[in-house]
């Protein structure tokens, strides 16, 4: 381990005895003593510790007794599921492509489609995979999809999966999942049942699955009243217990569950969990929030917390919420519940987990650059739900404990700290999930118990999700189940406190899958910037501060900064908040050409002063920019969202690609000075370097009013050249704010330049400019094809061709095979095509569903749209806000138009023509619009619209799909929805396109993880955020050096290596 490489035996004793000492309660004191070897723990705590060890294991021990005897028979289902189980375990890769079989299964209609998809995941007769038994591998010997052995491998196969889904599924309807518990209840156990599902991409589904909670709910009550009773789970020292008990995920109840927007969020759901409990409490039910991801745990404790203060539930006590033991949190968060619970003076029921969503936890958490929420070992959960467990057994009088584990360790640690603590029996409640470890169910049974399973029902569609982190649990290698009923480990193992597993090995974090690494280039130890984490209170206190500041300042004149000294032209151009036109967020002046001169004389007068820098020290300037930026990023993302109108998600996304453009072409710069190619032999020296251009017009767009205009300045600026910034008029506050930052980071005031003004005017004059050696532009294909005609027809001083570097428009797809997830597609087609009103130039425009989803997908994507509500975009709960300006409003009136004579509109929020029916509050506001049946060769379906209007365009299937994709002169992105591995091939190989997104929205690309860019008429090919883009701000140059002298060769010169100089930083042109 890392943290270990050089340190002292005693430094690792304290380390694990931390960890040690954090599961048995020990202080930090009392942690290094113990590391030095001196006690200091009371005896008396010692001896208690001591026993309880003791008791714990000697309960375990009846539990592995009494479960040995509750084996299953060979001859049994279960013991042929669990066969198996087992089975899968023994090669990851195969069990990996099992799981993303059985993942896709449900969507697939007939046995053709389930025979090739077991061709592609598992193998064909001649390259079958090589962990198959023989027989599989004949089964899958078919080839042909449509034959009969084939119909009867899909047949035996789709048969064998629904079985093993049964396991752990309780019925697929409300009457079958009741029959099921009632049958649990014959067989000593009780039940929670939870409602399958857990994306709702329309507020009808969430409008659904409420009143089906209802429904369930009073059925139950019905139906439960006639039930005999069983002392042993009807009734607890406190009193009688619910017969009726259900788990609710409140993420399901509404459309939109949005931790950025507490208040929003809590007032939808107490509005849909008010009817749920009202029911509850009138059939005597008890009612069980569930836990979920991290990011809407703080908030699902807040609203439980407050429906629980409101006067109809204040004493009602038959409820309860999750705390989930891997969390970090956990502790914490069990220590303000239990305060909260004496405060309101009425018990409620605490189910404590483990926990679910590790991988997703912690892969999110990586990405994202956040601090990871869950403990990295396992031991770590195991010893924090212990100390949880301690924490609830301690306040039983307010609190009724839940003990949800497979582990018989935790098990038997909860038994015996009841015991201790002098609890009456049955004081706790266990709690196991349908179908897994059915041998330790009939153990506790046994050992009289109560014992709960949480019931889950409903499709396999929606359940697809629950049912892999069933496999995954019941397969994975540190698996408590696997490893007690399915391997060798033994008991005095298995029952040993958590903390005797402590150990220095790294953490088992998430790893790419990589076949063949040499196949693969070493990777730049570059960082991005951690995303901002709006579920956290500080966060959107920031966001809202820098909101309040922003709009006292907004308003003032922006003359142009000329070497560093303001110049007004005489006129200015209101730069307007888009979403409340009426507030003028800053004056800028309407420059010149006699403005652009002087802009561009003062950056030629820099030039070479700014070249001259070592390039170590432009790169330290621009990475101090980027430390500045960060430090303002909120500041930054409030002039984003009051100027050019995008939420507060993509507003400070926007600032933090900024950021980590500054970053990361710092880093390349230092790359590319520090790794000059040499070629040198005996008695010749060869050098390949770099030397910057010159004077640099940076023209950038509106849609990325930090993150592009930054890029393009800081390749620029970083490279050896000087700029004279250009921005979208429509985005002018946030560009002077920028070099304004530069200038503080230290880039020399003539060195970049900022010259606001409209584009026919200063544009296009910059273009011609025979003292601008090189043009970085990003905008529409029309404008940066008249650039580089332009700039082709005016060459720079000193008889150069003017270097252009455009990245253009669009005309994105997004292909929906016929195996998708259909709601993983809507919702991604949803953020891509109408994020940011479709203003991007990576928005989704046109989206090519095969013919055997099409109608299924858009049904659910014009039910999905149909809820988006443009809003201001200083609102935390804005997910859609307004068009930049009126023009573009008026642009997008013009493209319905034209739709409506093309094709079949099936979607229009509100009528675009109508006067003022987009511009509630007089924001520049336009409901999304969604056209159907429309030609690939419709002028909807091949021109950039650069509006929120979609194209529904069917094909015959996938081939056919990728033909229309490619159809267009444009060559940006790309998105396929799809869960074959040959289409995803085929889309790698076909699709020309410079991004391919697979199984993800087509928008938010990071720089150095996903370089971008496009060809054709989408641009010239060379990535932003990318290892090559730095290279088109600079010309190569070769040196060679004849090193003899009369004979005389250096020695060693074939071998040296000296610091060749970086021309980029010492030759400027002269």
């Amino acid at each position: 381990m890392a943290a270990f490489s050089g340190s002292s035996a005693h430094g690792r004793s304290l380390w694990i005895a931390r960890r040690v000492g954090n599961a048995c309660g020990l202080s930090r004191a009392d942690l290094h003593s113990h590391a030095l070897g001196v006690t200091t723990v009371p005896r008396t705590d010692v001896i208690a510790r001591r026993t309880l060890e003791t008791t714990t294991r000697t309960i375990g021990e009846e539990i592995f007794k009494r479960a040995e005897e509750a084996a299953p028979s060979i001859l049994s289902m279960e013991y042929l599921q669990n066969a198996a189980m087992q089975w899968m375990t023994r090669n990851e890769d195969l069990k990996l492509r099992l799981f993303r079989f059985v993942e896709v299964l449900p969507s697939l209609p007939t046995h053709e489609a389930v025979a090739r998809h077991l061709q592609e995941y598992l193998g064909t007769s001649d390259e079958p995979h090589p962990s198959l038994p023989v027989p599989m591998q004949a089964a899958l010997g078919f080839r042909n999809c449509r034959s009969v052995h084939a119909a009867l491998a899909a047949w035996a196969v789709r048969l064998g999966c629904t079985l093993s889904a049964r396991q752990f599924i309780c019925g697929s309807t409300p009457e079958e999942a009741i029959a099921s518990v009632l049958r649990m209840r014959h067989r000593g156990m009780t039940f929670t049942l939870d409602v399958l599902g857990e994306t709702v991409i329309a507020d009808r589904v969430a409008r659904q699955l409420q009143e089906l909670y209802i429904r369930l709910i009073n059925r139950l009550g019905e139906v439960s009243a006639s039930w005999p009773s069983v002392p042993l789970l009807d009734r607890a020292p406190w009193g009688p217990i619910p017969r009726v008990n259900v788990s609710i995920k409140l993420t399901g109840i509404v459309a939109k569950f949005d931790p950025i927007d507490p208040e929003g969020t809590t007032a939808a759901v107490l509005d849909r969990l008010r009817p749920i409990f009202g029911a509850a409490r009138k059939r005597g039910a008890f009612v069980n929030i569930d836990m979920e991801h991290y990011a809407v745990k703080d908030l699902t404790f807040h609203i439980f917390k407050r429906i629980l203060t409101e006067p109809e539930f204040a004493g009602w006590p038959d409820c309860g919420i999750v705390v989930q033991a891997y969390l970090r949190d956990a502790e914490r968060d069990m220590e303000e519940l239990i305060d909260w619970v004496r405060r309101r003076g009425v018990p409620i029921a605490i189910r404590l987990v483990k926990g679910a969503y590790w991988d997703a936890e912690t892969a999110g958490a990586i990405r994202n650059g956040w601090p990871i929420p869950v403990y990295s070992y396992k031991w770590e959960s195991d010893a924090c739900f212990e100390r949880c467990a301690r924490m609830m057994l301690e306040h039983a009088d307010i609190i009724r404990p839940a003990f949800a584990s497979h582990n018989v360790r935790s098990i038997a640690a909860v038994l015996a700290m009841e015991k201790m603590l002098g609890l009456p029996p049955n004081t706790v409640e266990f709690q196991m999930l349908t179908g897994m470890g059915d041998q330790l169910k009939r153990a506790l049974v046994a050992m009289k118990q109560r014992l709960r399973i949480y019931s889950p029902f409903g499709n396999l569609v929606s359940g697809m999700a629950y049912l892999i982190r069933r496999l995954i649990e019941n397969t994975a290698n540190e698996s408590f189940l696997r490893q007690s009923f399915g391997g060798d480990a033994p008991i005095e193992q298995l029952l040993r406190e958590p903390a005797c597993f402590a150990t220095p090995a790294p953490p088992p974090l998430p790893k790419p899958v990589i076949q063949d690494p040499d196949e693969y280039a070493e990777m730049n130890p570059f960082e991005n910037e951690p995303d901002v984490d709006f579920s956290r209170p500080e966060s959107r206190q920031a966001m809202q501060d820098a909101l309040a500041r922003a709009r006292t300042l907004a308003g003032e004149k922006l003359p142009a900064l000329i070497d560093g000294q303001p110049c007004e032209a005489g006129t200015w151009t209101a730069s307007l908040n888009p979403s409340n036109p009426s507030q003028i967020v800053g004056r800028a002046t309407d420059s010149d050409p006699a403005l652009a001169d002087k802009a561009v004389a003062a950056a030629g007068r820099t030039f070479e002063q700014w070249a001259a820098i070592p390039a170590v020290d432009r790169a330290a300037i621009v990475s101090r920019a980027a430390d500045l930026l960060h430090a303002r990023r909120f500041e930054a993302a409030a002039w984003v969202v009051l100027e050019v109108g995008k939420n507060w998600r993509e507003a400070i996304g926007d600032v933090v690609e900024a950021i980590d453009y500054l970053r990361y072409y710092a880093y390349e710069m230092n790359r590319l000075t520090r790794r000059v190619r040499l070629r040198n032999l005996a008695g010749e020296a060869n050098t390949y370097a770099y030397r910057p251009r010159g004077v640099a017009a940076v023209i950038s767009p509106v849609s990325f009013p930090f993150a592009l205009m930054t890029g393009m300045t800081a390749a620029a600026l970083v490279s050896g050249n000087t700029v004279v910034v250009k921005p979208a008029t429509q985005a002018s506050v946030c560009a002077n704010w920028l070099v304004r930052l530069l200038h503080e980071a230290g880039v020399p005031a003539g060195a970049v330049n900022f010259l606001p003004g409209r584009g026919e005017a200063v544009g296009d004059y910059l273009v011609r400019h025979p003292d601008v050696d090189l043009i970085a532009f990003t905008g529409s294909s029309a404008v940066g094809t008249r650039i580089v005609e332009t700039a082709a027809q005016h060459r720079a001083r000193h008889a150069f061709f003017k270097r252009v570097i455009a990245d253009m428009g669009g005309k994105n797809s997004v292909i929906v095979d016929d195996d998708a997830d259909i709601d993983e597609a809507v919702q991604a087609t949803i953020a891509s095509a109408f994020g940011f009103s479709g203003q991007k130039c990576t928005s989704c425009s046109r989206v090519i569903a095969t013919a055997g989803v099409h109608d299924e997908f858009l049904a659910k994507l014009v039910e999905a749209a149909e809820g988006i509500q443009p809003a201001a975009a200083d609102l935390p709960g804005t997910s859609f806000g307004p068009m930049i300006d009126a023009a573009s409003l008026e642009r997008a009136r013009n493209w319905v138009e034209i739709g409506k004579k093309e094709a079949r509109c099936v979607l229009e929020g509100r009528p675009a023509a109508r006067s003022g029916a987009n511009r509630p509050e007089g924001g520049y506001y336009f409901w999304p619009v969604i056209f159907a049946d429309a030609s690939p060769n419709a002028r909807i379906s091949q021109e950039e619209m650069l509006a929120p209007i979609l194209t529904i365009l069917k094909a015959r299937g996938f081939e056919h799909a990728v033909e229309i994709a490619n159809g267009t002169p444009y060559a940006l992105t790309a998105g396929v929805f799809s869960r074959s591995p040959a289409h995803i091939e085929l889309a790698r190989r076909a699709l020309h396109v410079g991004t391919l997104y697979l199984n993800r929205k087509t928008t938010v690309s990071r720089v150095d993880r996903q370089p971008f860019g496009g060809f054709g008429k989408s641009g010239l090919g060379i990535k932003t955020g990318g290892p090559d883009y730095l290279l088109q701000f600079m010309l190569p140059q070769t040196i060679c050096e004849n090193t003899m002298r009369h004979g005389f060769a250096p020695p060693g010169q074939e071998r040296a290596s000296p610091r060749a100089t970086s021309h980029a930083e010492a030759q400027p042109t002269a």
